[in-house]
């Protein structure tokens, strides 16, 4: 008998590995908040705790303290006076976050439609508090304003603050659009310093009228140049080209420049993003996606281009994806037919690795909505929010592939923040985390055959490889579901949320050490 053991013993030691992971969640108690009545953000790690603000519709805002072992450890009332300001916004006005070289800030921005004045709020956040709340920028907008709701876009207007490349320098920049059709419509530019103090401020007619232009992207320099990339719709070159162009324009305390963007004939960009390497204009790269002008045409491939904010474009290089690549990402049909895939492929985050090569990731988002009217009339609007496909290049400066990584996953939910990714750099890798439904054939394995919903960490090492594709969890083991906007990142340290999908009631936080 105890040879028997002894055996069983030496065997579960051998094979441990079989049964555990290298990324075990620390996971916290479940904490209870106040349903659909309050939201709530995570403002990220200071220090050895991390703080999350709660938003209540009559109650007000309350600041969270938690150690790194998910202990509360105060809640403090931080109320906002917004004086005799008529804000147009339904619920509480949301704080978002940003880092400067000189501190943490958190911020709001509301339209007064009385006064007709775009207003935006600071506060610094230091010492595990915020300071009193002061008004830092009013633009009053002497034109009939359109207030146009999107539910979602690329920017999602997450990045109408942007923070230079040393974080020396703040952006804000927002389009208005005219209520009169046919009007011109304007973008606002302020540029900041580290301590959030007012550097300059813009107002810029544009040629463009009706919401023709959408800002998909705002990048500062270190010298406070602000560089808007923008995706203008306009009339079809061609039947099967996108009915829309990408542009860039330069914006500074002087004026307006718009910068020329070509990657080549008969193709065109169906998503891009800038990247300014060294944080000044001298160079910028424009990367993302293109589609050509064959017939029902999706996306082709990858495209590369750099230039110099003087000229613009000057190199461009297009890495088309072949067939095996597209397996698990696009039907077969359209592979057979050579039509590429989606065209709502978004660029998210832009890496730039220690060897100073250059990646980007981007993911397959997209929202799809139905309605329905009661016996009142009352029409009501649901979105489902889809975050499918990612695709990881990797280039040498000079816009050669080293290499192109794919992760199939299929995901949606009817609240936001469970959807996408949650993204950390460390040690030159690059970690992802995401919730993902698996296939009949996935389930059939070690994961069981149960339709739950699993999160799922892939760690991509400095080379470009996938060297850790695993399952950690699903919502069943957990009882809640893993949030990727509750997520941040700090030290070899990754902080993880997950909420109550249903009654919207509870949440927790783990922590991952990387």
């Amino acid at each position: 008998m105890k040879k028997v053991i002894f055996i069983l013993l030496t065997f579960l030691l051998m094979h441990s590995s079989i049964f555990s992971q290298p990324y075990d969640v620390e996971w916290g108690p479940v904490y209870k908040k106040d349903g659909l009545n309050s939201t709530f953000d995570l403002i990220g790690i200071q220090e050895d705790h991390y703080y999350m603000l709660m938003h209540h519709r009559k109650k007000g805002n309350t600041l969270l303290k938690y150690d790194m072992k998910h202990k509360l450890v105060s809640n403090k009332q931080f109320d906002i006076d917004y004086k005799d300001r008529d804000i147009l916004q339904v619920g509480i006005p949301k704080m978002k976050m940003i880092e400067t070289k000189n501190g943490t800030f958190g911020y709001i921005n509301i339209l007064d439609k009385k006064k007709k004045e775009k207003v935006i709020y600071m506060s610094k956040f230091e010492k595990g508090t915020f300071s009193e709340i002061k008004e830092i920028y009013n633009h009053y907008y002497k034109k009939r304003i359109k207030i146009v709701s999107t539910t979602y876009d690329k920017a999602d207007r997450e990045n109408d603050m942007v923070v230079s490349l040393d974080r020396n320098r703040v952006s804000f920049s927002d389009v208005v659009t005219n209520r009169d059709d046919n009007k011109k419509e304007e973008i606002s530019v302020a540029v900041f310093d580290a301590d959030m103090n007012l550097l300059w401020e813009k107002v810029q007619d544009l040629k463009h009228k009706d919401r023709k232009l959408q800002i998909r992207q705002t990048v500062v320099t270190n010298d406070g140049i602000v560089y808007v990339l923008g995706k203008l719709f306009e009339k079809k070159k061609s039947k099967s080209l996108p009915d829309y162009d990408y542009k860039i324009f330069q914006v500074t305390e002087s004026g307006m420049k718009e910068i020329p963007i070509s990657i080549g004939k008969s193709v065109a960009p169906t998503d891009a993003g800038l990247y300014f390497p060294d944080g000044t204009d001298a160079d910028f790269i424009l990367a993302g996606f293109y589609s050509d002008d064959e017939r029902k045409s999706g996306i082709k491939g990858i495209f590369y281009a750099s230039g110099k904010a003087g000229s613009g474009v000057k190199n461009a290089k297009i890495h088309k994806f072949d067939n095996t690549f597209l397996e698990d990402i696009a039907k077969k049909r359209d592979i057979k037919k050579e039509r590429g895939i989606r065209l709502d492929f978004d660029i998210k985050n832009f890496i730039q690795f220690k060897d100073n090569s250059i990646g980007f990731i981007a993911e397959n988002y997209f929202i799809t909505t139905h309605s329905t009217r009661n016996s009142n009339g009352t029409t009501s609007t649901y979105y489902q929010y889809h975050s499918n496909a990612l695709i990881i290049p990797r280039f040498t400066m000079d816009g050669e592939l080293i290499k192109v990584q794919k992760i199939p996953k299929t995901f949606k939910s009817s609240i936001r923040m469970n959807t996408s990714y949650t993204f950390a750099l460390a040690s030159n890798k690059v970690y992802l985390m995401f919730n993902d439904y698996k296939t009949r054939k996935e389930r059939s394995g070690k994961l069981g055959a149960a339709k739950w919903r699993y999160t799922d960490l892939v760690v991509i090492n400095e080379n470009g490889e996938i060297e850790f594709n695993e399952t950690l969890f699903n919502n069943k083991e957990i009882d809640l579901e893993f949030a990727p906007y509750l997520s941040d990142f700090s030290e070899g340290k990754l902080l993880i949320g997950s909420i109550k999908t249903f009654g919207y009631n509870k949440y927790a936080f783990g922590l991952i050490k990387l």
